[in-house]
């Protein structure tokens, strides 16, 4: 993926990878074709290739980009460590919903297929690491001991799982719904 240089080349990025959010999540991402996306967005093929080497680059940019967001979020939380340990998980599951199934399923299922050769979600989305932080914030305000990086692979685990059951469900629940009394009680385990 190439980084535009220009504020004009930011929006005619940004415009490409809109509207192919939207087109996946509509018609499916293995029904959309690079003629579809450059279509919507309105813009030539070259000028596709000149931000995305293909298809899938374009679930690795909603990736950067929400990690890019996660962190902006994260640095603007206050208060108590379990509110905005709360915050930031909320945040979380909004955006999942915000990008629609079909495009977190597509993230998850080219997760799988890179295998041993390293993670694009640990990569591009800090989550696991801003909720151990303040996970050892939270405990070092209480002056309890615990173990924050496991704590965090817990409920990174827990949004992951439920994640993927509302994904395959077709009540029409969201995320947060299947999951709030879930996270508060993991939460409470927390702190």
């Amino acid at each position: 993926m190439k980084e535009p240089r220009t504020r004009k080349g930011e929006k005619t990025k940004r415009r490409i990878l809109e509207a192919s959010i939207e087109l996946i999540k509509e018609r499916g991402f293995d029904n959309v074709t690079l003629s579809d996306m450059c279509q919507a967005a309105d813009v030539a093929p070259g000028t596709f290739y000149h931000y995305f080497s293909s298809n899938t680059d374009i679930l690795w940019e909603i990736l950067r980009v929400e990690g890019e967001e996660l962190l902006a979020y994260y640095h603007g939380l206050k208060g108590p460590a379990r509110e905005r340990l709360g915050r930031l998980l909320d945040y979380q599951m909004n955006y999942y919903e915000r990008k629609g199934k079909e495009v977190v399923a597509q993230i998850y299922q080219r997760e799988m297929a890179v295998g041993k050769g390293g993670s694009q979600i640990e990569e591009l989305l800090p989550l696991r690491d801003l909720t151990a932080q303040i996970i050892r914030e939270g405990l070092a305000e209480a002056g309890k001991e615990g173990n924050p990086d496991e704590e965090a692979i817990s409920l990174v685990s827990l949004i992951l799982f439920y994640s993927i059951l509302w994904i395959r469900d077709s009540s029409g629940a969201s995320l947060k719904d299947l999951m709030k009394d879930h996270i508060n009680t993991a939460l409470d385990t927390v702190f």
